[in-house]
This record gives structure tokens, C-alpha cells and sequence, in this order.
């Protein structure tokens, strides 16, 4: 289970007692230096912190004080309230030894409250006259949704795929005409009729094994997690059994859904695109006459290509370009949607020889 960042964050601090200087904000500003401690060795002593609004915590960390061999808390309770008033338990418990360091409490609970109360019964001196209690850091943790998974999408010639997301667009195939005229002895004038053929990129995703993919699925991914690293191989024309134009000018990013790079929602893919989960970098090729453009640090994408992607090398007709791909979760997620992005290629078909290639011979070179 994924829990948020500390909630103890700007709301106000109240206790039992105070001894001297060992303030109950002490125990709530991110330093294991500084300390609260009880002016009283009664027992329970507590201390309460008030949140800027209601959450439902369901995780404890704690970090009690340590004075002359002896933790200051051992047995404890841990209460929620929204009035001040009435308070309901949540979790009561213990340090599990005489130690210093972190304790961390999961516990059930999913109402949100302002107020949480730690009601500390005893400490490890016994009895619990003679120490006082006290914490050195308190922190306090809601359960986050989850990113349930990720699923890649793209582009190939042969319309298998759902969405078309190429910047530029060709048809399958392309017939184009030159009307060429010439004088023949006899003055008369005819004309030939030549045609070529402008075969666009043929854009496939290959697993290295060599299994043709058509979405890339890495599973439940939880909040401050960093997914498993996939290797896709991006191939213009992997069969070879014609002619294609390279693979220009290509940029690898995230789109929605519906291609679109802003104002989706979060089930199109939205939180993903906006902060960047995507990162990508290339590293390997496979065909002759294609240079590696290997990159040693992974690239956070999302978005407008050309703005927010990763650029790679030019792609010849029946080479490719191994990509790195991974989704890298921040700690604390604001949504609990199943997410389907689309990964995104684009690219600009090169014509070559002046006008394309043909099938047989140059044209317009």
C-alpha cells in the first residue's frame, strides 16, 4: 500500500506539559536534533496536532526521544477527532524494543479528522516517574490511490493500431505524375507520361525477441515507485519487402487518449502527461548504415512533441532504434484512474533522390 508524504504540515501544535524550552512544535519540524519533552512524569502525557483540514491518516511514524539509556515512549494510543472533543481511537500499540530510532504503525482508517491525539501511557524507565516523556519526531501518513498501469500505443502503416498519430501523414501509397514534353525532327510534339512511387515509413514496435507488439502493459505501479525498464525496438520497415522513405526528424513523447496534449482528463492519461512519468532514451540499433545515438540518462516526455519529447536519430528503411522505457510514479499521487496514454511517434518521411524512390530506377535525381 502506497501512503502520502507527511500531513503534519503547517497546522498547530498543543500538549500536556512543556519542559522548558522543549517546545511540542519541536517533535514536527523535520529534525531529530530538537525535541519535545513533558514537564510532568504523570500519567498518560500526549500531545495533539491540529491539520490545516481533515485527512484520514492511517500510518505513524514515530521517533521518540532517547535520554540516559531509556526510549521516552513505549506503550501509546493514537486518537481522532474533529471537534476536540470527542475523540475515537485508532490505533494503540507499542515501541517494539529500547531503541533508538523509527517506528512505523499501519493502521485501518478511513475517516478524516483535524485533530490527532498521541496519548503516551508509559516509557521504558519504569515506573514512569523520574523521565519524563518525550518525541523527537512525529509524523502522520494517508493511504494514496494507485496507478493501476500503463499501456503503450503507436502508429503502423497498415491501420492494426487504433489511433494515427504521425505529424506527417502519407497514404499507404502515392502515385504522382510528370509531364515531360520533347521535338521530334519532324516538328510535331508528343509527350511521355513518367510515374513514381512514394512509399511512407513503416512504423513498427518489436519486442527484442522479436514479437510484434501492439500495447506494452507494466503492471500496478505504486505511488514513489520506479516501474521496470522496457526495451522496445522502433522499426521503419522491419520485413523490408519494399521500398520506404527513413525516418526523419523523429520525436518520441506522450499524448492522451484522444492524441491531444492538454485539457484530458486524468483517466485519458492527464496527471502522466502533464508531470512527465515517461521517461525514455534510446540505447542500441539494429540494421546496417544506422548510427547509435545511445544516451546514458533517462528522459523525462509528455506532451507536444517537438517541446516535450526525446529526439532520436534517423530511422532508414529497415533499421530500428532500441528504446528505454519506464514509469517513474512521484511519492504522492493525487488520482486512483486505470491510465491509458498513448505513446507517441512522430516523424517527417525523407524524400530522397529528389522526388522519392521508385521501383527499379531514380527518378528526378
Amino acid at each position: 500500500m502506497a501512503y502520502s508524504s507527511d500531513l503534519c504540515i503547517g497546522g498547530i501544535v498543543t500538549a500536556s506539559s512543556t519542559n522548558g524550552s522543549q517546545y511540542p512544535s519541536n517533535a514536527f519540524d523535520d529534525s531529530v536534533s530538537t525535541i519535545w519533552q513533558a514537564s510532568s512524569t504523570s500519567s498518560p502525557q500526549w500531545i495533539k496536532y491540529q491539520l490545516v483540514s481533515a485527512k484520514a491518516v492511517s500510518k505513524l511514524r514515530l521517533r521518540p526521544d532517547y535520554d540516559t539509556g531509556y526510549l521516552l515512549i513505549k506503550n501509546f494510543k493514537l486518537y481522532g477527532s474533529n471537534d476536540d472533543s470527542v475523540y475515537s481511537l485508532l490505533l494503540e500499540s507499542a515501541t517494539s524494543s529500547n531503541t533508538d530510532q523509527w517506528y512505523e504503525f499501519t493502521f485501518s482508517n478511513s475517516t478524516s479528522y483535524l485533530y490527532y491525539k498521541l496519548e503516551i501511557i508509559d516509557h521504558w524507565y519504569s515506573p514512569f516517574s523520574g523521565y519524563f516523556a518525550g518525541a523527537k519526531e512525529i509524523e502522520m501518513m494517508g493511504k494514496i490511490p494507485l496507478l493501476k498501469s500503463a499501456r503503450a500505443t503507436y502508429n503502423s502503416r497498415n491501420g492494426t493500431t487504433k489511433k494515427v498519430v504521425q505529424r506527417y501523414s502519407y497514404p499507404t501509397s502515392q502515385s504522382r505524375s510528370l509531364m515531360a514534353s520533347y521535338h521530334s525532327y519532324q516538328s510535331s510534339q508528343k509527350s511521355i507520361l513518367g510515374f513514381y512511387f512514394i512509399a511512407p515509413p513503416v512504423v513498427e514496435i518489436y519486442s527484442p525477441s522479436g514479437d510484434r507488439l501492439e500495447n506494452v502493459r507494466l503492471g500496478l505501479l505504486n505511488s514513489g515507485e520506479v516501474s521496470k525498464e522496457v526495451e522496445l525496438h522502433l522499426w521503419n520497415n522491419r520485413l523490408g519487402n519494399f521500398k520506404t522513405l527513413s525516418m526523419t526528424e523523429v520525436f518520441l513523447s506522450l499524448s492522451l487518449v484522444d492524441r491531444s496534449f492538454a485539457g484530458g482528463l486524468n483517466e485519458d492519461g492527464q496527471e502522466m502527461l502533464d508531470a512527465k512519468w515517461l521517461e525514455l532514451k534510446s540505447n542500441g540499433v539494429s540494421g546496417s548504415s544506422i548510427v547509435d545515438d545511445v544516451q546514458a540518462l533517462f528522459t523525462p516526455v509528455g506532451g507536444n512533441p517537438v517541446a516535450s519529447g526525446l529526439s532520436v536519430g534517423v530511422i532508414p528503411s529497415g533499421t530500428a532504434r532500441h528504446i528505454q522505457l519506464r514509469i517513474n510514479i512521484p511519492q504522492q499521487v493525487a488520482t486512483a484512474h486505470s491510465i491509458y496514454p498513448k505513446f507517441l511517434i512522430t516523424n517527417r518521411p525523407s524524400l530522397t533522390n529528389g522526388f522519392g524512390i521508385d521501383f527499379g530506377y531514380n527518378f528526378g535525381g
